[in-house]
């Protein structure tokens, strides 16, 4: 059971289309350093590994999310951007 509290509202600031899905880059308040490759972020009710972390420019951080063609279906995330 998930019991974990939310601690940052991110942004999503861009979205590609992919064959599998979609690429979606998040900003967020916290700092890139402690934001691992492979960490799993809860993003509306959905756990995404987020990939290539790094700081953004004026502070906080900038990472992205693969989401497949079914959890775009089946979610709020197709209508995202």
């Amino acid at each position: 059971m998930f019991t974990g509290l939310i601690s940052d509202v991110g942004t999503v600031v861009e979205r590609a289309i992919t064959p599998a899905g979609g690429r979606f880059t998040i900003r967020s308040a916290y700092d890139a350093a402690t934001i691992a490759v492979g960490a799993s972020i809860c993003h509306d009710g959905c756990c995404l590994t987020a990939l290539n972390p790094r700081q953004a420019t004026g502070g906080g951080s900038l990472f992205e999310v693969d989401v497949s063609n079914e959890t775009l279906e089946k979610t709020t995330m197709g209508g995202w951007i």
